[in-house]
């Protein structure tokens, strides 16, 4: 589910984080999906590569502005905005 708000960007995936990953795993890079046919099909469509740099990027780039967290069964990624661009919302 994503839901904007004034203020973030919130995605929730259902259910937690697969296997053995961790919120600490998947900061430095490590990646278990869960759905290994999805990957293939995805990689041969050359829309991404899997090998987990998402969220890696995703910290470098926006850093303190990024939220990580496991909530039950639920995975949620916070992203708030660049203070320094003004709303152009409604």
């Amino acid at each position: 589910m994503v839901q904007l708000f004034r203020n973030r960007l919130e995605i929730t995936s259902p259910g937690g984080l697969p296997n053995t990953l961790t919120l600490d795993k998947i900061r430095y890079g490590n990646s278990a999906p869960r759905n290994i046919f999805l990957v293939k099909y995805l990689d041969n469509l050359r829309y991404f590569d899997g090998l987990g740099r998402g969220i890696p990027m995703m910290i470098k780039a926006m850093g303190e502005r990024i939220r990580l967290e496991e909530i039950g069964g639920l995975f949620r990624t916070t992203l708030y905005p660049n203070t320094d661009i003004p709303w152009r919302g409604r």
